[in-house]
Formats: structure tokens, sequence, C-alpha cells
């Protein structure tokens, strides 16, 4: 059985998920859907067998620790650790890993996978990652695509094109992120579906069209990990070179662009827990349809997330509605409302405000 090298990407700064997400320690290293971490499961997806290789972690150098710790709860030694400085977003990532990768062997099968995602059909995404593997061989640029069931303005869309005769399309349009009325519009004329973010390509596929159609991140990659530091398995791409890698995600970068974009529909119970009404759909919910977390009550109460970090949170004849009480932080919203919560962390960082970024000490208390 041909084998892919699992590229679990951890840099992201968790924002949709504030305040129990902070930038010092995002939603992928917390506990939020069973009693382990999004990054412990994604790895938990990914064991090293007949399938996967070692994986390739690629995350924030700011995070270091927390990857390490991860790393180790799970007994998982990865290939390669790439600590990106800061973040230039998920086109210079791939690039960096893709390089790496190629070092070593240029037809490799990379897995890209967002380390803050739900998989619950472990059967079906195994099933998946091999189909996608062999149309990767032939050089397919592979993503992975979820069937909508709203209008959702969060996602990029690919729309399908010709079969093939792997059971995927070849991509005849991908947009990232449109208004409501172009998703509605969408979901209406069907054959489009949601981008997963996760991929499959081998390395020099994916170099190709990097170097192709955004020449400068990959010229900025190339000097990074050409002048970066290494300990071990870690690799510190050099910060100036790097800092020069447009921030552009893969969708607008490549998956836009590429002649060779296959789409791979995909049924395998997929959330991207991009926000807290996404959360409250993955939960496991009382007879009231109510999402509860610590230490909470609720009296007359219809379909509300409830999260409860140091105190008791009670809610009495709410409907649709979410709280999020952290120790420093209470956080309340109607549920439909809950992609403004980056809007939020916004204002306060243009505020000011250390609660964008960790945790704060108030009256001594943590």
């Amino acid at each position: 059985m041909a084998q892919c090298i699992p590229v679990i990407m951890s840099g992201g700064a968790g924002t949709r998920l504030w305040p129990a997400s902070r930038i010092d320690r995002p939603k992928q290293f917390l506990p939020l859907v069973t009693q382990h971490s999004m990054f412990a499961e994604t790895l938990a997806r990914v064991p090293v067998g007949a399938l996967y290789q070692q994986p390739v972690i690629i995350g924030n150098a700011q995070h270091e620790d927390l990857i390490a710790r991860a790393l180790d709860s799970a007994d998982v030694t990865a290939a390669h650790i790439l600590l990106e400085p800061e973040g230039r977003n998920t086109a210079a990532a791939i690039c960096l890993a893709a390089l790496q990768i190629a070092f070593d062997d240029p037809s490799a099968i990379m897995l890209v996978l967002p380390s803050d995602h739900i998989v619950a059909d472990i059967v079906a995404f195994d099933a998946a990652i091999t189909t996608a593997i062999a149309a990767a061989q032939e050089g397919a640029i592979v993503t992975f695509g979820i069937v909508p069931d709203g209008p959702e303005t969060g996602y990029g869309y690919s729309r399908a094109g010709a079969p093939r005769a792997d059971g995927g399309f070849a991509i005849h349009s991908f947009t990232e992120k449109p208004d409501r009325a172009t998703a509605e519009a969408w979901l209406a004329e069907g054959g489009y579906s949601w981008n997963s973010g996760i991929f499959v390509f081998s390395a020099h596929s994916i170099l190709d069209e990097l170097e192709t159609h955004c020449p400068q991140i990959y010229a900025a990659c190339v000097a990074a990990l050409g002048q970066s530091r290494r300990d071990g398995v870690m690799v510190y791409p050099d910060a100036s070179a790097f800092a020069a890698a447009e921030a552009l995600p893969i969708d607008i970068a490549v998956m836009e662009k590429t002649a060779r974009g296959v789409v791979l529909p995909v049924d395998m119970g997929w959330n991207d827990v991009g926000s807290w009404a996404a959360l409250w759909q993955s939960r496991t919910r009382d007879a009231s349809d109510n999402a509860l977390h610590g230490d909470t009550l609720v009296i007359d109460s219809q379909n509300n997330f409830v999260h409860a970090d140091s105190r008791l949170v009670v809610l009495a004849g709410m409907q649709d509605v979410v709280v999020i009480e952290t120790q420093d932080v209470v956080l309340v919203m109607p549920k439909s409302e809950t992609q403004r919560v980056k809007q939020v962390v916004d204002v306060l960082k243009k505020d000011g405000r250390d609660e964008a970024i960790h945790t704060v000490v108030k009256n001594g208390v943590n």
C-alpha cells in the first residue's frame, strides 16, 4: 500500500473560539470536544503504519512548548517540526513543509491536515486518503470536498467539473469565501462543495504549482529554509527571509489557479470547529438541545451553548445564545452571530487589551 506523510498544520491563532482560545494557547491545544485536545485527536487519526509515515508538524514558534508537550503526551515522534517565526498563512506553511519533505523524497505524497478539525468517521477518512494518494501519484492536487448543508460564507467552495475514474472530479473552479447571496445561489444550483482544508499531493507537484502561481512566496520559503537553524527534528526558518513571504491561504495562492485541481467528495463527519455554533453542533446536547460544559444550570432554555470555566453559569428562559465564561472574560452573543467573535478580538487588539492574547490576572486571581 502506498503511504503518505501527514503534514499537521498548527499555526492558527484560534480567535473564533475566543475567549477559551487565546493567541498564546489556541483552540487546537484545548480539549473542546473530547478529553483530548484537537491536536492530539489529529495525531491519533494518522498513526504510523501501513498508510501513514511519521508526521511533519508545522506551527508557530510561539507554541513550541505546546507542540512538544502534545507530541510527548501522544507518544508520537515527528519526522520534522517546522516552527514559523511568524504566521504567513497556509500557502507559506505548506511551501515550507513541501521543501523540507522534498529534500528527502520529491515524489513523497503529502497529506495536509489542519490540527483543529473533527473527523468522526475514520474508516471513510482512511478510504478517501487511499483514493487521493492514487490521484496525487498522477500529479493531481487533491482537496476533500464536503457537501454543504447551508450557505456558509466562511469556507472556500469548489465547483465539480468532469468526473474522473477514481471517483473524484476535476475542479471546474475554486472560489474562496463567497458572500451570502452567492453561497445561497450555489447551494440551490448544486455541484459545489466546501473546501475541508485537507489536501493530498506530491511534494514536487505542489512546489511546481507554488513556484508557478506565487513565485514570491516560493522564493521567500526557499531562502528561509536555506538559512534555517536546526536542532534535532526542530527546524527554525530564518525570520527575515520568511517575513518576505506574502500571507496568502493556499486556496487563493494555488487552488483558484491550478489546472491540476481535483475535488474528492467525502462524507466523514467533518467539522472545522470554526465557531462556537459549529462546536455546539459537535457536542453532546441535552433534551433541550443545550450543549453544556462545566458548572452550569439551565432552566426553560433551548438550543444554547454554555461553557463555564471557573464558576456557576445559569441560564433561564433563554434560546439560541452562546455564553462563554473564563477566569477573566464573559462572552454573550446570539448563536447565529458567533462568526463575529473574530471582530471582537480585533477590537480588543486595537484597544491594547491583553485579554485578546492571554488570560489576565485580576485582583491577584488568575
